[in-house]
């Protein structure tokens, strides 16, 4: 990821319910601000029980946030970084062909004994300058009626039940919708996870309004850009282990399924921008691409979001 380039520090709320446990530190943005006692931490036995056992058609949704996480855990990363995590992994999922939209939410935390926490807010909103993001923002697969929880563990009551991210299926009370469509403001999500239930409402206020446009995104965007291309080409290496790369074929993506085709076996390098790349076969020996370089028969289906934004063509590394 970037560097610093000044105090830019995100601040989850946190209202009590009932009784105040011990709250989590607030920590800055993972590209910019001080380090906290709070950092994010990856699950790698459950990384390796995904690539080992996930099927086909769930594979990837559950693998790219548990290899983000471990990514961000063994470079020290805060834990509050719920809108970087969540426009990184939309690029990674985009550039595999899976769909994914943010949701502005907050997440009641409810333990055993009854006692209830409320992070994040009902009415996210940033500072005067754009750079500080007061709230809480997940993931939304709405193909596979999924939703992602990246940063999840930045909330006390969670991180001590253990479980990395939080990928679960978004079942709501109201009625079925349509396969692909988003879920309405006001739906309630509800996962359990070990002792407590943690309960997600999504806000009526529109990531259009709240995120879209805002200084901290439109000066990032490249990096999270290239952050999430790398991050997918680092879960297509994953991919391409012998005990893993039967089910990946049988993906139900086909933009995922072109690119393992187009990458066979290529020797992966990452460039002096720190840019991850396949060194696939050229007219003049090895090329080394990028994966949103590499070419792909005029069928496959294009990646996500569609087009681009134009800060995504920016030559900074993330």
């Amino acid at each position: 990821m970037a560097k610093s380039r000044g105090r830019k520090q995100r601040k989850p709320q946190q209202r009590v319910i009932r009784r105040k446990p011990e709250s989590a530190p607030r920590s800055p943005s993972l590209l910019a601000g001080p380090r906290t006692p709070y950092v994010m931490r990856g699950n790698m036995p459950m990384t390796a029980r995904i690539l080992e056992q996930a099927p086909p058609d769930a594979l990837v949704e559950l693998l790219l946030p548990n290899l983000w996480a471990g990514i961000a855990d063994e470079s020290g990363a805060p834990a509050n970084i719920c809108v970087d995590s969540c426009l990184t992994l939309k690029y990674a999922y985009g550039q595999l062909g899976i769909r994914s939209e943010l949701a502005l939410t907050d997440l009641v935390v409810r333990e055993a004994n009854g006692d209830s926490v409320l992070h994040g807010t009902p009415e996210p909103s940033w500072n005067d300058d754009g750079t500080v993001f007061h709230g809480h923002c997940i993931l939304l697969l709405p193909d596979s009626g999924r939703h992602v929880d990246a940063t999840v563990e930045q909330f006390a009551q969670v991180r001590d039940q253990g479980g990395g991210p939080l990928i679960g299926r978004s079942v709501t009370s109201s009625e079925e919708l349509p396969p692909g469509q988003l879920l309405p403001p006001g739906t309630r999500l509800a996962v359990q996870r070990s002792e407590i239930v943690m309960l997600y409402t999504l806000s009526h206020l529109s990531v259009a309004d709240v995120i879209d446009g805002k200084p901290w995104i439109t000066e990032n965007a490249h990096r999270h850009y290239r952050a999430g291309v790398n991050l997918a080409s680092l879960t297509l290496q994953a991919l391409r282990m012998p005990e893993v790369i039967g089910r990946a074929r049988q993906s139900p993506h086909p933009r995922l399924r072109a690119l393992l085709r187009a990458v066979g076996d290529a020797p992966q390098e990452v460039d002096d921008e720190r840019n991850v790349r396949f060194a696939l076969h050229g007219p003049h020996g090895p090329q080394p691409l990028r994966l949103d370089e590499i070419p792909l028969p005029a069928t496959t289906p294009a990646p996500y979001p569609r087009p681009l934004p134009v800060e995504a063509t920016g030559t900074n590394s993330p």
